[in-house]
């Protein structure tokens, strides 16, 4: 069966699809969109406008490389669909960047769920710092094979 919902139409409470939601245009909501199984799209694109953020600090790039160095990539068969996926255990992760992971180990009434998006700041912050590491090494090497 189809559905069509005209130009503008609002939906009060809960909206829930069992099957396919096709959209032409934008869907806007004011809360959390939860899927079980997967999502598509050609892009996700996620706000980081300056004027809607406060209390910008830098991540320091060292304790960047640290954290990265402390997580443990995993390759992993979902339960419900037995899908080969990489990623990682949210639990882990909460030991090491807690504000990526929203709920408790454990928890018998919600699962947990890691912010995979928040990694890239961390992730770019090794990177930085190894290159430093290794323009220093290469200083270094230069400087010793010019005074040998």
């Amino acid at each position: 069966m189809t559905t069509n919902i005209g130009k503008d139409e609002t939906v009060g409470g809960n909206l829930s699809v069992n099957g396919s939601l096709t959209s032409q245009g934008a869907i806007s909501t004011q809360s959390t969109v939860t899927a079980v199984g997967n999502m598509y799209a050609p892009d996700f694109v996620q706000t980081s406008d300056y004027r809607l953020k406060e209390n910008v600090k830098n991540i320091d790039i060292n304790e960047a490389l640290g954290y990265i160095l402390k997580l443990v990539p995993v390759e992993f068969n979902w339960k419900n669909s037995k899908d080969k996926n990489f990623g990682f255990l949210a639990h882990e992760v909460q030991r090491v960047i807690s504000d990526l992971v929203e709920g408790k180990k454990d928890d018998p009434d919600h699962f947990q769920h890691l912010r995979y998006i928040g990694l890239i700041p961390f992730l770019v912050g090794a990177v930085i710092a190894q290159q430093q590491q290794i323009n220093t090494l290469k200083n270094q090497l230069n400087r010793s094979y010019e005074e040998g």
